[in-house]
């Protein structure tokens, strides 16, 4: 799986289709466990004040771990939405 690109990045970052996603279980466990380690980093980075070599690694590895989160969710199927599960439930008729 391939990173997107982060904010340090030379080139944009380039942002998929917006909307919600059909997380699957192992998708979902996935994002669960890189927030806890995301809120971590962010917390003891946030203790670090003292000590910026420190501090500024916490923040880089943070940034990684929230660019694989967007990646695992974006690669996430899009959701179907309510006027498109209707029109599937009708079969493709005009509501």
């Amino acid at each position: 799986m391939k990173l997107p690109q982060t904010m340090h990045d030379d080139q944009p970052l380039s942002l998929p289709l917006p909307g919600r996603r059909t997380l699957d279980a192992n998708s979902g466990r996935a994002l669960v466990h890189l927030a806890h380690a995301i809120e971590y980093l962010i917390d003891e980075a946030n203790l670090a004040h003292c000590d910026l070599r420190l501090r500024s690694e916490h923040i880089e590895a943070a940034e990684r771990l929230m660019a694989l989160n967007r990646a695992i969710y974006f690669a996430c199927p899009l959701a179907l939405s309510f006027r498109q599960r209707v029109l599937a439930l009708l079969g493709g008729r005009a509501a």
